[in-house]
């Protein structure tokens, strides 16, 4: 049996060592990680690079893999992005509009603390090396739960201020709280975006096919707790066929 490779499309939030929280990969482990991709020649791309392959049915690079973060946190500026430019990355970070250069107030959790996100000057310095920036919607509340309009609202000015604010066009795209359906990848696919992430749903974005869901592109989480063991297997293009394996099986055990 020959296993389909899969993209890595690698989905992280904080890097910082303020706090151990799942969403949170400490500098270290995380210069670690990126160290590992460089030193076994892995080709970095931007979603929106992504996309412009698949939908021109051109041949991916050797080794492909996508570095995303959500939210936009200035550790990503402070900590991440230094690191990113030392081993000549590039990455896409999703951005919340109505929050840039505030706090992640749309956090209920008592237990998370409040991180600054990036500023505009800050975002600006980022995307002048080429790191892509895409759109986590106005307000980071889950679109499914939303009205029909509400939801479109979020995605269609998201990607208007997104581009006042760069002055460039916005392509890419991440379900907040992973919180979508097929009428919101309707209305993001409507609105002008070329690609969309989800949280670690939807189908193996496999490297040789050509039918991948550019709007339900799945995406690997990186936890606090992995190791850099853990992190070849999670980077290793088979990752995610496994992961379903394991699934079923624990599925049927079930029933």
């Amino acid at each position: 049996m020959i296993i389909p490779a899969e993209i890595p499309i690698l989905m992280y939030h904080r890097v910082t060592n303020t706090d151990n929280k799942p969403s949170t990969v400490a500098v270290d482990r995380f210069r670690a990680q990126m160290q590992y991709l460089a030193r076994h020649k892995f080709y970095t791309l931007t979603c929106s690079q992504l996309a412009e392959y698949i939908s021109r049915g051109h041949l991916l690079p050797a080794k492909p893999v996508l570095i995303t973060f959500d939210d936009g946190y200035r550790n990503n500026y402070e900590h991440a992005f230094p690191i990113l430019q030392e081993f000549n990355f590039t990455a896409t970070i999703f951005l919340v509009g109505n929050h840039i250069g505030k706090f992640n107030s749309w956090e209920t959790n008592p237990s998370v603390p409040r991180y600054p996100l990036m500023n505009r000057s800050e975002i600006m310095e980022m995307a002048q090396t080429g790191i892509e920036f895409g759109s986590h919607s106005m307000s980071h509340k889950p679109l499914n739960q939303l009205s029909l309009t509400e939801a479109k609202k979020e995605i269609v000015q998201s990607k208007q201020f997104l581009e006042d604010l760069l002055g460039k066009e916005i392509t890419s795209f991440s379900y907040p709280y992973n919180g979508y359906t097929p009428t919101i990848k309707e209305f993001v696919q409507e609105s002008g975006y070329t690609v969309a992430c989800t949280a670690g749903s939807g189908p193996r974005p496999l490297v040789q096919s050509r039918i991948n869901d550019l709007f339900e592109l799945r995406r690997i989480i990186i936890p606090y707790s992995c190791r850099l063991l853990e992190y070849k297997l999670r980077v290793s293009g088979f990752y995610l066929f496994f992961k379903d394996l394991g699934d079923k099986k624990r599925w049927f055990k079930k029933s």
